[in-house]
């Protein structure tokens, strides 16, 4: 899944992606969905840093062992979507106890937009300025 991200002013936000070490899928990974059936997914740990003044990071894990990086938001609203792309038939997994790779076939290749969601970045009213 890759994440894009809209800014303040509309426009697409880069994102660094990083990779510090490379993790097998495991079979969990790929659900099996049938044609006209819907998946909901969302990535797990999705954190928000405070960077210093109104000044944010929105890191987001790519499951493969690396992750995407928004840097210097500031206060304001957003919208976020996914990218699932898919150009391989099959991929090479571990089983569902972790140990033995296997090889999984008929994989969907393709790519697939979520819908938008919008948040926003505020000051609390209860904030104290220092």
């Amino acid at each position: 899944m890759i994440p894009q991200l809209i800014g303040t002013d509309g426009q697409p936000i880069e994102a660094a992606y990083g990779c510090s070490l490379t993790i097998i899928p495991k079979e969990s990974d790929f659900p099996i969905v049938k044609p006209g059936e819907s998946l909901t997914f969302f990535p797990k740990i999705a954190q928000l840093f405070w960077v210093k003044g109104e000044l944010f990071c929105l890191s987001i894990p790519a499951g493969d062992g690396g992750g995407w990086v928004f840097g210097s938001l500031s206060l304001g609203t957003y919208q976020i979507n996914f990218i699932y792309k898919n150009q391989d038939r099959t991929v090479e997994i571990l089983d569902k106890e972790g140990r033995n790779a296997k090889l999984l076939e008929d994989i969907w290749v393709g790519m697939v937009f979520t819908p938008s969601i919008t948040f926003s970045l505020v000051r609390s009213e209860t904030e104290k300025i220092l």
